[in-house]
């Protein structure tokens, strides 16, 4: 009986220290997705901005509007905003 009783508790504490461990690393994976998430989008901005300054210089530069569209991949009304 105390062998089975032995048992018990080295079951409940393998599945409590299992329980322990998943919760650890589902945190940990939302954490990493949340920060791929943010670096994704603070990308995102950054070619953004990127096209905007390569439009605004061939706009200067005095490319015509359907030039600047296929290189910068920006709209019409983002063109001319600048």
């Amino acid at each position: 009986m105390a062998k089975i009783k032995a048992l018990i508790r080295f079951d409940w504490f393998v599945k409590f220290f299992q329980k322990e461990k998943n919760e650890a690393y589902y945190k940990n994976l939302r954490e990493e997705n949340s920060w791929a998430r943010t670096l994704r989008a603070e990308l995102r901005a950054a070619k953004k901005e990127q096209a905007l300054d390569i439009a605004r210089e061939m706009k200067m530069e005095g490319e015509p509007v359907e030039k600047i569209k296929k290189y910068t991949g920006l709209s019409d009304d983002e063109i001319e905003g600048l």
